[in-house]
């Protein structure tokens, strides 16, 4: 029986002819990369055993569930062999997602229970989508803050001040350091997800966002918070080190604002803020690379203000000018932070809070830059 129904959907079974069909069929395209997939023949079982389903007697349940099990199964960490999964791909059935990958681990379906139609097969248990940092991640009410760039010092502190409020994203590549973080918000009672994310690499930034906002909360907060402070005579930077600069300063804050305002859009409302330094005003000696970079992201979110603003999307540079007390300064220049006065540094719990009420301000009154600088700072 169960063959049976499967021989009478007259599917396309030629590579070229199912990848004219997804082509056709716009938001059916469920592959990446090429690779022809079987997924887009399991969905369309699912839907004609749906249908069909609908009209079977009770003398014909056990098929049914029979049939369900057989299409439709997807349990443990490894996929059914009906699916052949190309880097990152999403197969929904009725609005249920079976199975997914992204990044570079398969991940199971975040449903607790598979439901095709109005049943539930119990077979088809699927485990919570996992996070880099191993917890659970589980769709949330609070809407979420990503802080893309974060180590123990500034990220690190405003991923603590948004936390009460919103469920915070901090993207990394220190995946033991993620885990840390991530689980000291949850133990105060806050909810925190850490990613793996290199901001290096626009396809990671795409696929960690899109993942974001399908399966953990809308993003109404983005903050980009990375950067490599280089310092070297002109001379001495090669053109690879000035690229490898200006891709994590420039290149990944453009990519993360760029989807960040796609998914923002939409909603008419969001906050992206860019941290910026003295180069993003002016190019020190010996700061040619550094400079670069900051000048770049400042102009990047200036014209996103001016484009977005009037969609309801705050864009916003804020420009830390001076020295931040955090653990690195006292490990690597312990002289200069000795020499301080007191509150000679600028704290990272008050530059978070400047961040925080950035997003809050009333759209009537928004910053584009703010400057920040100890009260002994010279300018």
């Amino acid at each position: 029986m169960t063959q049976n129904v499967f021989q009478q959907e007259r599917l396309p079974r030629s590579k070229q002819s199912i990848n004219r069909h997804l082509v056709q069929s716009g938001p059916a395209r469920n592959f990446i990369d090429g690779n022809i997939v079987d997924a887009f023949i399991a969905t369309q079982r699912v839907n004609r055993i749906e249908q069909r389903r609908s009209r079977r007697s009770a003398g014909h349940a056990r098929t049914a569930r029979h049939v369900d099990q057989k299409v439709a199964t997807v349990s443990g960490s490894e996929p059914s062999p009906i699916f052949r999964v190309s880097e990152a791909m999403r197969v929904f059935t009725g609005g249920c997602l079976l199975a997914i990958r992204c990044g570079h681990t398969y991940r199971s379906s975040t449903a607790a229970d598979l439901q095709i139609g109005n049943s539930t097969n119990s077979g088809a248990t699927a485990a919570a989508t996992q996070n880099s940092d191993g917890a659970a991640m589980n769709r949330t009410s609070k809407k979420v803050a990503v802080i893309a760039g974060v180590g123990e010092g500034l990220g690190q502190a405003i991923a603590r001040r948004f936390a009460p409020d919103y469920h915070v994203v901090m993207f990394a590549r220190d995946l033991e350091k993620l885990q840390g973080y991530a689980a000291q918000l949850r133990d105060a009672g806050s909810e925190a997800t850490g990613m793996k994310v290199d901001l290096r690499v626009e396809r990671e930034i795409v696929e960690a966002l899109a993942t974001i906002e399908q399966e953990i909360g809308p993003i109404e907060v983005a903050v980009y918070n990375a950067g490599a402070q280089h310092r070297k005579p002109l001379l001495e930077i090669s053109g690879d080190a000035f690229e490898k600069v200006w891709r994590l300063g420039a290149f990944g804050a453009f990519v993360f604002a760029r989807e960040a305002v796609r998914h923002m859009e939409p909603r008419g409302q969001g906050t992206i803020i860019f941290t910026g330094a003295t180069s993003s005003l002016r190019g020190g000696a010996n700061f040619g690379a550094f400079a670069a970079a900051k000048f770049a992201t400042r102009a990047v979110i200036q014209s996103i203000a001016r484009e977005f603003g009037p969609k309801g999307i705050h864009a916003a540079t804020v420009i830390i000018d001076g020295a931040v007390n955090m653990p690195a300064i006292h490990r690597l220049f312990p002289d200069l932070a000795k020499s301080m006065p007191p509150d000679g540094m600028l704290s990272t719990d008050e530059v978070a809070e400047t961040y925080y009420q950035i997003h809050r301000q009333h759209r009537s009154a928004w910053t584009l830059e703010a400057d920040l600088r100890p009260y002994s700072e010279k300018f």
